[in-house]
């Protein structure tokens, strides 16, 4: 399924993928990991990988599919720097975009991750943008 294009009102499955996915992200895991080697990186919101809430990634900026608990989407992931950077896109959801950036503090004791997502709502279809700021303290191991 597309998603619907501009100035059309996106039909109820689609709606409801993109809110179940809207909530998903905007709720802040309690723990994060991040492990990098060089060409490749792993994004743990939980150990348990059966939760869908684990994900591998190249750093080469080639878009690649990924499942997520709620649903597949589109992700492109690179370094810029020593920040990393992830897109997400969700098709099926109202092109429900996501865009993250993961960046250690100056005293490497903090992971300073910020999101910026836009989707298409409905009724009444407009764009919407949510910026959030989240910081992590490192736990040693």
């Amino acid at each position: 399924m597309k998603a619907a294009p501009a100035g059309a009102v996106i039909d109820p499955a689609e709606n409801q993928r993109l809110q179940m996915t809207l909530a998903g992200f905007r709720q802040a895991p309690q723990m994060l990991g991040v492990q990098s080697t060089p060409g490749n990186v792993l994004i743990a919101f939980d150990t348990d990988p059966a939760k869908g809430k684990f994900w591998k990634h190249t750093t080469d900026d080639k878009k690649a599919n990924v499942p997520t608990p709620w649903g597949q989407m589109e992700a492109r992931v690179k370094w810029n720097g020593d920040t990393l950077h992830r897109e997400m896109v969700m098709h099926n959801a109202g092109d429900f975009k996501v865009v993250e950036e993961y960046k250690l503090s100056p005293d490497g004791k903090q992971l300073i991750v910020t999101l910026k997502t836009t989707s298409t709502m409905s009724p009444t279809p407009k764009i919407q943008q949510v910026d959030i700021k989240r910081v992590y303290d490192r736990v040693a191991q």
